[in-house]
């Protein structure tokens, strides 16, 4: 783990792994694209991109910090045919879920990680429909 600190690019990589491990959501099979942070360009569709978005830091004692690491993990499809794209962004959001919470450790990283909360969002591009999903994730880890 990068010595003394917590290594928060080291939590994002993990989290992309994780989830390209799991045949539902591997890459280019199911998932165009994986980005750690957001993408410049938007080119393929269905893609993922996992974004560090901060941390908190909690002192319990002199020598004990509760690190809390916050992520976003970002999920889009498009479709022309009607409801596609929101089905297929549902279906890929309980993937996630699914894979993650069955590994909250991510592999021994942090001390535990969830889901927080999820937010959905469609718009028409030209004559496409576009979803996407913003998925709040929380990984904490205790450092002395």
């Amino acid at each position: 783990m990068g010595g003394e600190f917590l290594v928060y690019r080291e939590i994002v990589e993990k989290v992309i792994e994780i989830l390209k491990s799991n045949p539902d959501l591997s890459e280019p099979e199911k998932i165009k694209r994986y980005y750690f942070g957001f993408p410049a360009k938007i080119d393929v569709y269905p893609f993922i991109s996992v974004r560090w978005v901060g941390c908190t830091i909690t002192i319990q004692t002199v020598k004990r910090r509760r690190y809390e690491v916050n992520l976003e993990i970002f999920v889009a499809d498009q479709s022309t045919v009607e409801d596609l794209a929101e089905k297929s962004v549902m279906g890929l959001t309980e993937k996630i879920d699914e894979v993650l919470s069955q590994n909250p450790t991510l592999d021994g990283l942090v001390d535990e990680s969830y889901l927080l909360g999820v937010e959905s969002e469609s718009m028409v591009m030209g004559t496409y429909t576009v979803a996407g999903v913003r998925i709040l994730f929380r990984a904490f880890k205790l450092k002395t």
